[in-house]
């Protein structure tokens, strides 16, 4: 059963290289630099961050991979896991990473120290809780096609059901079963869910502390304390000594990961998703308003327009109202016509001709009748429409203006796939790139793999003739010397030697005069070499020097001495 999980560490980076690099903890073959050398990892990781100027803020990322003491596995094989399932992180491209495999303990695991900042680009790493998670994943199917155990939710390593709450003590485990049941209260739990709780929607970790204290639970949260520290602070006010607990015993009660790392973790994600969130919807606020102010002036001008129309037909109401009035009027005059034709035709009920004319003025009646019943509902739709024009304009800018938000809203999702897509469609080409340059980097390592053993070979055969070289001028040189040895000693002791008996001054040749040697005085008890003896001068060689005294002053001072140098 292999199990990866990150770990919260508050050390400077080369503390923790040191402590992972130690001798007693690993072996040489078992440590393996991704993008770095193992070597000079430490120095590299250090001139990395120098060079893009990032040496504040988190400086690494660590992560411990390991195996269950019964798990059938070798060192080398895990290390070759962990190598494997590092080299697979693409968040971790462009990174220096470090694995080294462990056995001091009952089990076998391996640390992953991943530097900061990109070696690439300069970049600081970017790890989610998303990113661990398919870590995780990755490492559980690795696990599962090499025939090893996978960890299953709420089951040991052989198969048996885990608790989900554990307590090593009975009376504390009693009273955490009972209050998972409601039976009683619990400090511990409602501490455990007021963090669950908080953890999903914190973006930092003072936002994180002030949500907890709006709970009622204060949060030791401190850099050089190893362990987070809860407080129930209504026992705490009440002088209950019991009011506290710490992150790593919610651990151990619940089996959920409260660690320092973990909650920063997704307090990050969740900072990634609102900031995304807010960015969102900031750019769609902007593209509704640069879209509806467009709408909105085009409706504005056709309102305008359709204003001007209703100017139009209240003028034709008018001069419809207007005609009206004279038709009414002609109506009335007609009307009265009619019934004095009427009586006419009473009085004149036999004339043919007559009757004629009565049957034509009838039907001009009712052809008069109709036009005014057509002018009645002339009018009144006239009004009508006066009445619920401006409504219905209103009501149809309502709706353009909401078809107009929709359309927007439609734009901008189809903008955010199309962004989607070509950022998914750049970071498979990338990614193409990646493993193109990888192998060609590959195969020119190889070749010059190749070629530094060849560099070796040449030189190792270069210093050997140059040894053997040496060697042989060395000798040749020692027996010169042996020679030209012998022949000094013949000299010497062929030559004519004195003893000086006083301090003399010694003189010096110039053409043909004799001058006072800087600096040079013949001490009394200093044996010197007499090559000649002149009427006036004596040669003298001293130090490997050549002067000159007075000869009398050498045959008062001077005694000859015999040397025999074997």
């Amino acid at each position: 059963m292999a199990v990866i999980k990150a770990v919260s560490s508050k050390v400077s980076i080369g503390q923790a290289l040191d402590y992972v690099m130690k001798q007693e903890k690993t072996e040489s073959k078992l440590v393996t630099g991704l993008g770095c050398e193992a070597e000079t990892v430490k120095e590299e990781m250090q001139a990395t961050k120098e060079l893009w100027g990032k040496l504040d803020g988190r400086t690494y990322k660590h992560f411990v991979h390991s195996y269950h003491k019964s798990e059938q596995i070798t060192p080398e094989q895990a290390h070759r896991n962990a190598i494997e399932l590092a080299k697979a992180t693409k968040s971790w491209d462009g990174y220096e990473v470090l694995i080294v495999t462990h056995t001091d303990r009952g089990h076998i695991h391996s640390h992953i120290i991943v530097n900061s900042v990109s070696y690439e680009d300069g970049h600081k790493l970017q790890w989610s809780k998303a990113d661990l998670q398919d870590l995780k994943d990755r490492c559980n199917e690795q696990s599962r096609q090499q025939g090893l155990h996978v960890p299953e939710k709420g089951k040991t390593f052989y198969g048996e059901e885990r608790e989900d709450t554990v307590a090593w003590n009975k009376e504390t485990y009693r009273r955490l079963k009972q209050a998972e049941k409601g039976e009683v209260k619990s400090y511990v739990q409602e501490i455990a869910l007021a963090i669950m709780d908080c953890k999903e929607t914190a973006t930092s970790r003072e936002n994180f502390m002030e949500q907890m204290q709006a709970k009622g639970y204060g949060v030791d949260w401190q850099d050089k304390h190893k362990y987070i520290t809860f407080v129930d602070l209504a026992r705490q006010q009440q002088g209950e000594r019991q009011c506290k607990v710490r992150n790593n015993k919610l651990e151990s009660y619940y089996a959920v990961d409260f660690g320092k790392e973990t909650l920063e973790n997704g307090f990050e994600s969740n900072a990634r998703r609102e900031k995304n969130r807010a960015d969102a919807e900031e750019y769609a606020r902007r593209q509704l308003d640069r879209t509806a102010v467009t709408e909105i002036t085009e409706l504005m001008n056709e309102k305008e327009q359709d204003s001007s129309l209703i100017r139009q037909l209240r003028n034709q109401l008018q001069t419809l109202s207007s005609n009206n009035s004279t038709l009414k009027s002609e109506l009335q005059k007609k009307s009265e016509m009619i019934v004095s034709l009427n009586e006419k035709l009473t009085k004149q009920n036999g004339n043919d001709t007559v009757l004629q004319e009565n049957r034509q003025l009838k039907e001009e009646n009712k052809r008069l009748e109709k036009e005014a019943d057509e002018a009645k509902s002339m009018i009144e739709a006239m009004k009508w429409t006066s009445d619920h024009a401006e409504d219905e304009i209103k009501r149809q800018v309502r709706e353009q203006v909401k078809n107009a938000e929709k359309q927007a809203s439609a734009n901008l999702q189809q903008q955010e796939n199309e962004l989607k897509a070509n950022f998914k469609r750049k970071q498979i080409k990338l990614d193409k790139s990646y493993a193109e340059k990888e192998k060609t980097l590959e195969m020119a390592y190889r070749g010059s793999k190749r070629l530094m053993w060849i560099l070796k070979a040449v030189v190792a055969v270069a210093v050997f003739l140059i040894v053997l070289a040496v060697c042989t001028n060395s000798q040749n040189k020692a027996i010169k010397k042996a020679a030209q040895l012998q022949e000094c000693i013949d000299e010497v002791n062929t030559a004519n030697w004195y003893l000086c008996g006083k301090d003399m001054i010694v003189y010096t040749r110039v053409e043909e005069f004799y001058i006072p040697m800087d600096r040079m005085t013949l001490r009394s008890g200093r044996a010197v070499q007499v090559p000649q003896i002149g009427e006036k001068w004596v040669e003298i060689k001293s130090q490997g020097k050549i002067g000159y005294i007075l000869r009398s002053d050498f045959d008062e001072f001077f005694s000859e001495i015999s040397l025999n140098i074997g």
